[in-house]
């Protein structure tokens, strides 16, 4: 085409060449009349006379001169489009290729413009999926005039072809057209054969559920089993390394489907990339890796040429299928559904050479396998209708948590209260509505409630919904259980959970007299008058929402003894690791004390074997042993020892009177016979030998016996008395802790309806009550001593009062109540007064009798570190630091001293009878 194209330009050169230079010079006569042809005929594009070029030189260019050249001027420049055609290229991926697999097909359309492209509908026999296009332009190195030339610039067309049909496919033709441009490409040619049947490959994809309700994980696997080698090479990997075979997952990226929710794909690949090349794996998709070592290790390229194909290894196990074993590969990922909808997985396919089989030379035997498996549909539902319960809130999951509370546990009709509601467990919190509190049975009954003030947030993932009701009547009320029903997963039923009842005491508007005004406040009955002066004095309120029950000490045996015992023992290491020169041979004496009836007694068998040849040496054994225990067992020299001074010295150590006698008189016989001029029989000698081994034996049990004795009650008896009270406690423990428990329960009750003297001093008796059963407690003490204020026990109410101050240092409730307590003792006192040693001693009265406690330990350890530091040669930080120690020690110290004295001996008669009381011992009064 580029050829034809010049041969044109090159005769319209000529062309206007010849007619301009007749125009500018006379031509000869003979010339002028003959006949001359260009001759083009070769190309076939025009054939003219000579004498039509022929002009005068007087006669200027017109007529049929000028339109012949405006003909030749139009076809210079209409050549190019008359003489061009669309020039396509056409490529595929693989010449052979199995029914069902997918070849990639490749168009190139050079000097594409808009509108160039390429009609593939005239390829049959195959399925055609368009991938994309982009602008393609690659370059060589062709100088032609000293210009650089491009061999390709346009634009590149992908598709997925599927044969359908075996044989011989034809992906073609294809053509380009546009208005007058034209292109055509027979395109490539390929091979498809039959996939035909084989019990060597077999893939399939399963999961776990095909019908899943929202928020429901479900897991697809991916299982591809590959039949193992025959024996000996069972064991060995049937893929080739260099040659991955391919698998195509389509739904292996990342948010491949919208509604669900499932693993990172690239980081899950990342962890199964195989590194070296030389090791079998599986290549999937279009994953390569790049060939920049510091680009991304992979990714999906188009070129693939310039990348090499990732491999990646699969979990994998061995199995038996059909009497046949197969290495099975698994590829489980797991997805939660957080909408409804279908979504398919699939279809996959596999393609790739296995080893089958090993050559006598030891070489693998290759076969190439291709095989799919079918797509796979799951689909993602809504609850079921059926069963659905009214107080469905939309929560899916195992198990679902709810809980209640109300701001307040006393008020007065028509107050508007806050009901929350506490939502959590395991299930998304995203479809949870809120509870509708109309629908529960018996809400609207003592209550009214406001559905649009529903307040909803998230807090610690819980979902909390704040709901504002009123009373809408007096009496003690309480506001019934909340039913939250949930989808359960595990048991593909509706569950439903219930919250605890909540009690409310709501007091009529009308009852309240205009001196005393009772308000609400969290969890508090705060009793107040219509004063706006705020030094005036009224009780504190009372506080119902600590645990009454609880039991607290200021001293705390746990945590208070290791402090007051660990500076003794620190400077006790100290010392001793100073003196451990000292204590060195101490322990070399124990040593000695622990091997001597070893020692002797090899001593002894020594001296049998002696007895048969030299009964001398034999005697002399014998002694040496004998004495060799008592030197090394009581830490002396008995060389020179008389047998009075042994019968002494065992004496002294407990020894038995009997063994004290067979000893001595064996250990003198021993010595008399070395004196002895007649020889004595060896069986003589063996005897003594077996006596005197006996002997230090019983002499070891009873030196044994007698140090032990004195450790024997704490190695026996302690730990059965330990046990015994340990069981006594617990068992008291329990039924204490039950009885705190009614006890705490009808002081509540009777400390929420109470109004009058009378009726605070029946719920001091309850409190009272608990504080006999072993219950104490700051809150405990402090509500007794508000208690008993409000019922007129003015002096046993600072009693409680400070006595809950020595547990949880002071307050304004308590300094409040106090001076209330202390005009009632002094009549006439309008503006009672604390002691002003109370501001001077300001630790004493602010923190906790606990605290206080600790501080003084920590004091008493900070002394013992103060010595050790000047046991350690540090005079300069042992002072300050004993400073401080000493410093803190005097001020907590007797600070906290004080408070265990005053705990530990409680002042008498907490509670003065009344008026009341005597009624009610009488039987008046219930």
């Amino acid at each position: 085409m580029n050829r034809r194209w010049a041969q044109i330009t090159q005769i319209t050169k000529d062309l206007i060449k010849n007619a301009l230079g007749r125009a500018s010079s006379p031509g000869k006569p003979g010339a002028e009349n003959r006949r001359r042809r260009l001759d083009y005929g070769s190309l076939g594009v025009l054939s003219l006379p000579a004498t039509s070029l022929h002009l005068r030189p007087s006669v200027p260019i017109c007529g049929y001169k000028f339109l012949l050249l405006s003909l030749i001027l139009i076809a210079l420049t209409s050549a190019p489009a008359l003489a061009k055609d669309i020039e396509i290229e056409a490529s595929v991926s693989s010449s052979t290729v199995f029914i069902g697999e997918t070849v990639l097909l490749t168009i190139k359309v050079h000097g594409y413009k808009a509108g160039w492209d390429p009609e593939v509908s005239l390829i049959q026999n195959c399925d055609i999926n368009y991938l994309g296009h982009e602008d393609h332009s690659s370059r060589r190195l062709v100088i032609i005039n000293g210009r650089r030339q491009v061999s390709f610039r346009g634009r590149i067309f992908q598709y997925n072809v599927t044969p359908t049909e075996k044989g011989t496919l034809d992906l073609g033709p294809i053509h380009v057209k546009h208005e007058k441009f034209t292109g055509r490409c027979a395109g490539p040619r390929i091979s498809v054969r039959e996939v035909l049947p084989q019990d060597w490959v077999f893939l399939e994809v399963n999961a776990s559920q095909q019908k899943v309700i929202v928020n429901e994980p479900f897991t697809v696997e991916l299982k591809l089993r590959i039949q193992s080698l025959p024996p000996p090479n069972h064991n060995a990997s049937q893929l080739p390394a260099g040659n991955p075979p391919h698998l195509h997952i389509p739904y292996l990226k990342d948010d491949a489907f919208e509604g669900l929710e499932g693993p990172k794909i690239s980081k899950l690949l990342q962890k199964m990339l195989v590194q070296n090349s030389k090791l079998p794996g599986f290549s999937l998709n279009e994953f390569t890796l790049e060939a920049n070592p510091f680009d991304n290790f992979f990714g999906m390229n188009p070129r693939r040429q310039r990348n090499r194909a990732a491999c990646f290894e699969f979990k994998s196990k061995q199995i038996n299928l059909n009497g046949r074993s197969y290495i099975e590969y698994s590829f489980p990922l797991t997805y939660m559904p957080t909408a409804e909808g279908e979504h398919t997985f699939g279809p996959i396919s596999f393609k790739g050479e296995i080893f089958v089989g090993v050559k006598q030379s030891g070489d693998g035997i290759l076969e190439k396998f291709f095989t799919t498996a079918d797509a796979l549909t799951v689909r993602v539902t809504p609850p079921p209708e059926k069963g659905r319960p009214a107080s469905y809130i939309g929560a899916i999951g195992t198990y679902v948590t709810a809980a209640s509370t109300l701001d307040t546990q006393t008020c007065k009709v028509g107050d508007p209260l806050t009901f929350e509601i506490t939502i959590g467990g395991d299930s998304r919190l995203d479809n949870i509505v809120a509870p509708n509190l109309s629908l529960q049975e018996g809400v609207t009954d003592d209550f009214r409630v406001y559905e649009d003030s529903v307040h909803g947030e998230t807090r610690d993932d819980k979902r909390i919904y704040q709901y504002t009701i009123r009373p809408s009547h007096a009496g003690t009320l309480e506001f019934p259980a909340i039913a939250v029903s949930f989808y359960n997963t595990l048991t593909k039923s509706y569950d439903t959970v219930k919250t605890d009842p909540i009690p409310l005491r709501a007091n009529p508007a009308t009852e309240v007299e205009n001196s005393i005004v009772i308000d609400t406040a969290e969890n508090s009955i705060t009793i107040g008058t219509e004063s706006s002066d705020p030094n005036s004095l009224v009780p504190a309120p009372i506080d119902i929402s600590a645990n009454l029950t609880a039991r607290q000490t200021i001293f705390v045996p746990a945590l208070h003894v290791p402090l007051l015992l660990c500076g003794p023992l620190l400077f006790l290491i100290g010392v001793s690791l100073r003196f451990s020169r000292t204590l060195l041979p101490a322990a070399a004496k124990r040593q000695r004390q622990t091997t001597a009836p070893t020692q002797a007694i090899a001593q002894l068998r020594q001296a049998a074997a002696l007895a048969d040849t030299s009964t001398t040496e034999a005697r002399q054994a014998l002694t040496a042993g004998l004495r060799t225990f008592v030197d090394m067992r009581f830490d002396i020299s008995s060389a020179a020892f008389t047998p009075p001074e042994y019968m002494e010295l065992f004496t002294r150590h407990t020894i038995s009177e009997e063994t004290t006698a067979q000893f001595t008189e064996l250990l003198e016989i021993s010595i008399n016979a070395g004196f002895q001029t007649i020889k004595e029989h060896p069986s003589t000698i063996l005897k003594d030998v077996n006596k005197g081994q006996q002997l230090i034996e019983d002499l070891e049990r009873e030196l044994q016996d007698s140090q032990n004795k004195h450790r024997s009650f704490l190695r026996f008896k302690l730990p059965s008395i330990t046990i015994a009270l340990g069981l006594l406690t617990t068992t008291g423990a329990i039924a204490i802790n039950q009885t705190l428990q009614f006890e705490s329960q009808l002081a509540t009750t009777e400390l929420l309806s109470a109004s009058t003297p009378e009726q605070f001093d029946r719920a001091a008796i309850a409190l009272e009550r608990m504080l006999d059963s072993g219950a104490c407690n700051p809150a405990l003490l402090y509500n007794y001593g508000t208690t008993l204020l409000m019922a007129g026990h003015h002096e046993a109410a600072l009693r409680a009062l400070l006595r809950s101050e020595r547990y949880s240092g002071t307050s304004w409730e308590l300094v409040r109540n106090m001076r209330l307590a202390l005009r009632g003792l002094e009549e006439g006192l309008s503006e009672p007064r604390l002691p002003w040693y109370r501001t001077l001693l300001f630790w004493h009265y602010k923190l906790p009798g606990r605290t206080r406690t600790t501080i003084t330990a920590a004091a008493f350890l900070l002394i013992w570190i103060a010595l050790l530091l000047r046991l350690a040669g540090y005079k300069e930080s042992y002072r300050g630091t004993m400073g401080i120690a000493i410093a803190l020690l005097i001020l907590f110290g007797s600070s906290a001293i004080t408070t265990l004295y005053k705990e530990l001996h409680p002042e008498a008669g907490m509670r003065q009878p009344n008026l009341a009381e005597a009624a009610r011992d009488s039987g008046e009064l219930p």
